[in-house]
């Protein structure tokens, strides 16, 4: 891997959801793309974004881009539903 912004995600998610789980429900591959949907797993057990550890189970929907070349990812786009990982924390003041 030679996506350093990638990296950087890893280790953010890490940190907050350690060993956490990306379950893949469709992967597409064209070209030197690889698209995955899927569903993030994991224990807020770490501080995120400045919200103290929760102890909470999360699972909200992702989907990831990766951009492959010399058989490596050279670049990627993460999407996550934060709306949906905030209210699954209870931390989205609309909620409260």
């Amino acid at each position: 891997m030679s996506d350093p912004e990638l990296l950087g995600h890893i280790a953010f998610f890490e940190a907050a959801f350690p060993k956490y789980e990306l379950l893949a429900n469709d992967t597409i591959c064209e070209d030197n793309k690889v698209v995955i949907r899927g569903r993030f797993k994991g224990v807020h057990k770490g501080t995120l974004m400045g919200i103290p550890p929760t102890q909470k189970s999360i699972e909200v929907p992702f989907s990831i881009i990766y951009q492959i070349a010399d058989g490596k990812i050279n670049k990627s786009w993460t999407f996550l539903d934060r709306m949906e990982l905030m209210d699954q924390l209870v931390v989205n003041p609309a909620n409260n």
